[in-house]
């Protein structure tokens, strides 16, 4: 990445072939390694691998190609790569053999496919990464470090006699082979450029007065020309306590937002050794200026771009240094952080559920993470054990142990940055009740009521309820009538 954004591989080839076409007598050594989560896409490994396949054949002259360590005449002016591709199913960069991943003998990476860069089960401050049986590779590159820890790492892994380079050369020479011992001084726990105004001029007072030589590749962040000097002296000259080249302190941009006050432009860290500071604004960084040099810091107020050279004038035992610029920007736009998304912003007790912040920057979202300070609730700080951090750009969560501690009602939650902050608001809600259970009726028994008599029904005049019932009595009316006329007629007629 480079200044937050992703970069295609053809534009930083690209870069560095018109260094080397520029600087011919220099080298680049070129690690190719994946990203952790493009692990998994072992078709990229293969895409990356014939990338350089391709280039090797087409440029041959471009790049080492050999299966031994160079010397360093043997590529200036040339690519050197290192390949730290593993676990590539399938890839060719994981063919066992070099004859198998280089079929047509132009054996152009060596393979560190065991580069550890932090691995607690190894006490050695060098981590054998490639061995074959011409040469070995030791490194060290224990990055999630800081501080004291990582200079006890660097002077035991760069200067110490008895588990440093001379000590690993020795033991290799013993077998017949080659050493090659890369270390690094940059480490992550803080942000980078932090760790390099702490651990440079402490690398630069020691390759002055080491008395060994540390013949390995030291690797540093926010170097500068006077640093780069010793470490290629040391490779050579070692034992010199008094300099050829006077060494100046280090110093940093002060880069900031307009606030109409004047400033220093640069923070001077250290002293010189063999001569006097001097500085001078000049007009481009390419160019020194001729005069207006003085010991004095420059300042500014205004906006602008200010290119702020500094050298150190010898003394009578040393050379003048060059002279190097460093560029300072006073922006009219303050540097802002956005809060972007936030997961579970109402956060009801007893849910369970965290709550995460994610966080960027409006320039260089990179540093975003690297950047972070810490955490305030309601202006109070909350202890790091309550929340955990994470890199993309920064995402923060919040235990939801931590926020069932919080009263009932809006909360203030400040994230703050090295050079600003950003703030949300969190709501915590009371616990619902618990339901409680509807118990379910019970019906009651109710005494079967009394018999009572059913009244004969009682006929009324005009009831015509049933026609055909009294059809049929009137019938039988009419019969019994009939019946008795009859029998009246006979009883008439016996008795004449």
């Amino acid at each position: 990445m480079y200044k937050g954004e992703y970069l295609r591989i053809k534009t930083v080839m690209k870069w560095i072939n018109n260094f080397l076409d520029e600087n011919p007598g220099e080298t680049v050594i070129l690690q190719v390694m994946p990203y952790k989560a493009f692990n998994e896409f072992h078709d990229i490994h293969q895409l990356v691998y014939e990338y350089f396949r391709d280039e090797v054949r087409n440029h041959p002259d471009r790049y080492y190609i050999g299966n031994h360590v160079p010397t360093l005449g043997e590529v200036r002016g040339k690519i050197l790569i290192i390949s730290r591709i593993e676990n590539a199913n399938n890839s060719d960069f994981n063919k066992k053999t070099a004859s198998e991943r280089y079929p047509d003998g132009m054996q152009w990476a060596i393979d560190a496919k065991r580069w550890l860069e932090w691995n607690d089960s190894y006490s050695d401050p060098l981590a054998k990464t490639a061995e074959t049986d011409q040469y070995v590779i030791w490194t060290q590159d224990k990055y999630k470090t800081v501080g004291d820890d990582k200079w006890r790492i660097i002077m035991n892994s760069t200067f110490n006699p008895e588990t440093g380079p001379l000590a690993k050369r020795s033991e290799a020479a013993a077998a017949g082979k080659h050493a090659w011992v890369i270390s690094y001084s940059s480490c992550v726990r803080t942000y980078p450029q932090d760790s390099a105004q702490t651990l440079n001029p402490k690398l630069k007072k020691q390759l002055v007065t080491n008395e060994y030589a540390i013949r390995s590749v030291l690797c540093s962040d926010f170097t500068d020309q006077q640093l780069a000097y010793l470490v290629y002296r040391q490779n050579f000259w070692a034992g010199e306590s008094d300099s050829e080249v006077a060494i100046a302190a280090d110093v940093f941009a002060n880069d900031r937002v307009y606030d109409g006050t004047e400033q220093p432009l640069v923070t001077v860290l250290g002293e010189p050794i063999g001569g006097t500071m001097q500085y001078a604004v000049g007009t481009d960084d390419e160019t020194p200026p001729t005069e207006g040099w003085s010991t004095d810091i420059p300042s500014a107020t205004d906006v602008g771009t200010y290119y702020v050279w500094y050298r150190v004038v010898g003394d009578e035992d040393h050379f003048d240094s060059v002279e190097v610029c460093v560029t300072v920007t006073i922006s009219e736009e303050a540097l802002g952080y956005m809060i972007y998304k936030v997961e579970n912003p109402v956060h009801t007790i007893g849910d369970g559920l965290n709550t995460v912040i994610y966080v960027r920057r409006s320039e260089l979202d990179s540093e975003t993470y690297f950047r972070f300070t810490e955490t305030l609730i309601d202006g109070a700080e909350i202890d790091p054990s309550h929340y955990s951090t994470a890199k993309g750009s920064l995402i923060l969560t919040l235990k939801a142990a931590y926020l069932d501690t919080l009263t009932v009602g809006d909360h203030k939650l400040t994230i703050a940055f090295e050079d600003g902050s950003a703030t949300a608001t969190i709501k915590i809600k009371e616990a619902a009740p618990a339901p409680t259970a509807t118990p379910k009726p019970v019906p009651k028994k109710e005494a079967a009521p009394a018999p009572t008599a059913t009244p004969k029904p009682v006929p009324k005049t005009g009831d015509g309820s049933n026609p055909a019932l009294w059809l049929g009595l009137a019938v039988a009316g009419l019969i019994l009538i009939a019946g008795t006329v009859i029998l009246w007629n006979r009883k008439k007629r016996c008795g004449k």
